[in-house]
């Protein structure tokens, strides 16, 4: 069996500001909403941190700027404050933090490490310059995603008869990809066709006496996997028949296709563009 298959994936997306995923630890300078550093150490951040760029710009010194999100945090302790030595602010009175505030607190450890601090009230922000972006983060796109295409099929394999007819058919493709941890590299598809194909009615397959091509409409499901840009498909669908149709043994029965591929656009991802913008 032969199957030629291309295609186009869409992403919706997350709109900008971009958010990607750090690869591994990485040392980031804390800086304040504008990217102004803050006179504070270097921060590592665990790696597999999700992080949002607040504009898809740089700022005037070259960098980016960033602020993480995604933490399991307890909502009890989302918006603690705190005084400088750890005692929580509540209508301007200074008091010891309870047991059970203190263990969530320390469940949500990221959360006050990265995203929020808690003795001034404040977002957390860091800054990221254009190598630390292409060599320690990954890009991320939706988990599910629009995904359309065309199939053209050469041959297809009849199980009635173990026979393989060259029914050549051409069929537009649509459905929905999942992107394996919301990335482009791997993605899972199942897709539903609807084409056209050209059979050929011979006295052994159909009522009819002589060698005859006729037009069908085709139905079909794809399961396609997809590894960058090249696919591997396998397809199963029926051919119906019009007029005549009673004559053709295959008629609404199913067969089966496999193949390879092979996407033609890029898939597009959610790369930050610097438009020179400061």
């Amino acid at each position: 069996m032969t199957l030629v298959l291309f295609g186009y994936r869409t992403y919706a997306g997350n709109p900008l500001p971009l958010t990607y995923r750090l690869k591994a630890y990485t040392m980031l300078q804390e800086c304040d909403q504008t990217g102004n550093k803050l006179n504070k150490p270097m921060t590592t951040v665990v790696g597999g941190a999700k992080f949002t760029l607040t504009q898809p710009q740089k700022n005037a010194a070259g960098n980016y700027i960033l602020e993480f999100w995604d933490w399991n945090v307890d909502p009890a302790v989302k918006n603690l404050r705190l005084d400088a030595a750890g005692n929580q602010l509540s209508t301007g009175t200074a008091t010891p933090l309870s047991p059970d505030l203190q263990a969530k607190k320390a469940a949500s450890s990221n959360y006050f490490e990265f995203n929020y601090d808690a003795t001034t009230g404040n977002s957390r922000f860091f800054l990221i310059s254009d190598a630390q972006l292409a060599s320690s983060a990954e890009a991320l796109v939706n988990s599910f995603s629009p995904n359309v295409g065309a199939v053209v099929m050469p041959f297809k394999y009849r199980p009635q008869t173990g026979d393989f007819t060259k029914d050549i058919t051409f069929s537009g493709m649509g459905g929905i990809s999942w992107n394996v941890h919301q990335q482009t590299h791997h993605t899972v598809s199942g897709l539903i066709g609807v084409g056209i194909t050209s059979v050929t009615l011979t006295p052994k397959n159909s009522t009819s006496t002589e060698n005859t091509d006729r037009a069908a409409v085709t139905l079909s499901f794809a399961a396609l996997y997809q590894w960058e840009r090249l696919q591997l498909g396998i397809l199963v669908g029926a051919d119906y028949l019009g007029e005549g149709s009673a004559s053709w043994v295959y008629n609404k029965k199913h067969w089966l296709a496999a193949g390879i591929g092979f996407n033609i656009f890029k898939p597009e991802t959610n790369d930050a563009k610097d438009t020179g913008k400061q």
